[in-house]
């Protein structure tokens, strides 16, 4: 360790540079997995809160939630300790000339899956809604206000705030089952019995427990939330992208120090003759160029999760930026190890290197 910290002071400039860009790459690296969790928190955060068991939707769907259609009367098809049934509405909240997008849940009063309030009450009749603190805070809204949503022609009261949270990166509202039919639909139901629903939220000990009455008309699948949050529409693809992308760049890294070592390397070929001539072995020799790309890696490494740490606090909300510290140390640490690995493709030249010939003889 102290050969190779030795020849790093006395090369500053060279080892430097290597140094900053291997921290230029750790700190996208971070930059992108941050931006990863971010859209996976953002598209599924909602799905979280409901603290649900599983989800049951219509098997013809190919486990798509907005795909899957159900009849509310279809509850008495599935047996759980809790069910909720659910709509999903994705639209606009119009405010004068703006329009910008927000998910309304239609549900149950009483339903399991809802949030408990910050301040208000729950919608206690039709028209009535009650909203994420993330929505009041970007519309400015409170609790009594009226918001306009979609095509409906009602206007919907705010009755109460809850947590902020998200799904598909939009607001969340939630509102009864016979407002979310309109909304949806254009038209009121007649009665209960004509109300639609995408899926039924069930609430058991396990998703074992959960029993399903499967009837020829309306067939039933149930799964478990993973299997559900990875089919939310755009999830999977935008998670695999990203992931691929961090891992190419730290693919990079890896040839990015490789290189740099071997050509190092191969500049004091004769100096590493010189040092065998003295009697210090090809081991110690071999220890320093891997100690040098481990203090380079940790150096980098460091300093692009500091300034990753700081950059996420100066991120637009549109932004969906997550600090995700067990993943961004997992990468760190996998960056550090293949940037020591890198320096492997060196070792050959420090063995091949001859005393007899580095001293003239």
């Amino acid at each position: 360790m102290f050969l190779a910290l030795k020849e790093m002071k006395d090369q500053k400039l060279r080892y430097l540079l290597l140094t900053s860009i291997i921290g230029l790459i750790a700190l996208v690296v971070f930059v992108i997995s941050g931006l990863a969790s971010g859209l996976s928190s953002g598209n599924k955060q909602v799905v979280l809160d409901w603290h649900a068991t599983g989800m049951v939707l219509n098997k013809n769907a190919n486990k798509t939630v907005n795909a899957s259609n159900l009849a509310a009367r279809e509850q008495e098809n599935v047996t759980a300790e809790k069910v909720a049934p659910m709509g999903i509405y994705s639209g606009a909240l119009k405010q004068g000339e703006e329009q910008n997008n927000i998910t309304v849940f239609g549900t149950e009063k009483d339903s399991f899956i809802l949030p408990k309030l910050l301040e208000g009450k729950s919608f206690d009749e039709d028209y009535t809604i009650m909203i994420s603190q993330n929505m009041a805070d970007k519309f400015q809204l409170a609790v009594g206000d009226q918001i306009k949503v979609g095509n409906l022609k009602h206007k919907l009261k705010v009755t109460g705030i809850f947590k902020a949270t998200t799904y598909l990166l939009q607001t969340v509202g939630y509102t009864n089952l016979t407002t979310y039919q309109e909304l949806k639909y254009g038209t009121k139901a007649a009665d209960e019995s004509q109300i639609m629903v995408n899926m039924f939220a069930v609430k058991d000990k396990s998703l074992k427990d959960v029993a399903l009455n499967d009837t020829k008309t309306v067939p039933l699948e149930k799964f478990s939330n993973t299997t559900f949050i990875e089919n939310i529409p755009g999830e999977k693809p935008e998670q695999i992208t990203l992931n691929a992308m961090v891992y190419v760049l730290i693919i990079i890294s890896a040839g990015i120090v490789a290189i740099f070592m071997y050509v190092l390397t191969l500049q004091k070929k004769n100096l590493f003759g010189i040092l065998k001539a003295q009697g210090i072995p090809a081991s110690v020799i071999s220890k320093s160029i891997f100690a040098q790309s481990l203090v380079m890696g940790l150096l980098g490494v460091g300093v692009a999760f500091i300034l990753a740490l700081v950059l996420g606090k100066f991120t637009p909300e549109a932004m969906p930026f997550k600090a995700d510290y067990l993943k961004w140390v997992m990468n760190g640490l996998l960056l550090i190890v293949v940037a020591t690995l890198g320096s492997i493709f060196s070792l050959p030249t420090v063995l091949k290197a001859d005393p007899v010939e580095s001293i003239g003889g």
